[in-house]
């Protein structure tokens, strides 16, 4: 073989090689100004290596031309025109970008047609595992066209804003009628168990990871109580009266029924049913541990002061975030503080 095909020979195995890298890389997706608590129930919903994902803060705007997708929480963020100039760089590249909860529409920015639009914006809108996993399947296949070590894009699931859930994280219930039909036969029911509706209005189980939930919930449990999780926004009153539970536990938010507050709060009252309102602390549990104050300004106001309006008691932090080993935040049960605090609900 002379000297010419060998080089010829080399530089065919070298395209090959680079062509191979391509598909074979892993997907490096750039996730913009979300809440630490989302990015961390986003990588936990990856069921593959080949996609990596990655929070980037503003002030590391530049480093977007490093990674093969963006995505971009709108809410809050203040971009430049800088920023957005570079963005649109990236879009002149034929970089995947997505904007989501944008509250300015000049940072409403995206580089997808209208039909991947909906279905990006249709994965994030109803978020939880299934969803969360399929969209970076998606952005990897259908978005960079990589389809080796590409887990299942399944179609998005459609989340109601108002279900019960419980420790599994697939299962959603429309109805209590549902949710009893299913609490019975996996064997949770304590047949003369005092009913106890958990309402979340803070750290949900759908942008959040779920061990804090399922820590409380598995402690009242171990009481005798039955555990009846609601996420719900629009028929917070009317789940809680067709539960009719002894006892309501409210991860407070604002109030715990807005726009029907005092007809909430007349509810209880007539039923004499206590409202239990402990808190999830938005920050790291050594940070919060560190500030002498604790809480301040909005936080403190929608998280204590607006809980009491509807007679809310006990305001016991029992959840933090906590860094793991991989550099996630996540919201877990403080030391010790679910048990505690369930034993406090299953006395009253």
């Amino acid at each position: 073989m002379n000297r010419k095909k060998i080089l010829l020979l080399g530089l065919v195995l070298l395209a090959l090689a680079g062509v191979g890298y391509a598909l074979l890389r892993p997907t490096r997706v750039a996730l913009v100004n979300f809440p630490r608590y989302q990015t961390a129930r986003m990588a936990q919903s990856l069921d593959n290596r080949s996609i990596k994902l990655f929070s980037v803060e503003l002030e590391e705007f530049e480093t977007l031309k490093n990674y093969d997708a963006v995505l971009i929480f709108g809410m809050g963020i203040r971009m430049t025109d800088d920023h957005r100039a570079l963005l649109e760089k990236l879009k002149a590249k034929g970089t995947p970008i997505y904007s989501t909860s944008v509250t300015d529409p000049v940072n409403r920015i995206t580089s997808l047609d209208s039909v991947r639009q909906s279905t990006v914006k249709a994965y994030l809108d109803n978020g939880g595992t299934r969803n969360y996993r399929s969209l970076f399947n998606y952005i990897r296949r259908e978005l960079k066209g990589r389809k080796l070590f590409t887990g299942p894009v399944e179609p998005p699931v459609a989340i109601s804003s108002d279900v019960l859930f419980h420790l599994d994280d697939e299962q959603t219930f429309a109805t209590v009628d549902e949710f009893d039909t299913y609490y019975t036969a996996q064997g949770f029911r304590h047949p003369n168990g005092p009913r106890v509706a958990l309402l979340v209005g803070m750290a949900g189980p759908f942008d959040t990871n779920k061990e804090h939930l399922d820590s409380l919930i598995t402690a009242l449990e171990r009481r005798g109580l039955n555990v009846y999780p609601i996420s719900s926004f629009g028929r917070r009153l009317e789940l809680l009266q067709e539960i009719s539970p002894e006892a309501v536990i409210y991860m407070p938010h604002g109030r715990l029924a807005m726009g029907q507050g005092e007809r909430a709060v007349e509810w209880l009252r007539e039923r004499n049913i206590p409202v239990f309102c402990p808190i999830t602390i938005n920050d790291t549990y050594d940070r919060w541990m560190e500030d002498r104050q604790g809480m301040v300004g909005g936080f403190l106001s929608q998280s204590v002061v607006m809980p009491e309006l509807d007679g809310g008691i006990v305001p016991m932090a029992i959840n933090a975030q906590f860094v793991d080993d991989e550099g996630l935040y996540l919201f877990k049960s403080i030391p010790g503080r679910a048990e505690q605090f369930a034993g406090t609900v299953a006395n009253y």
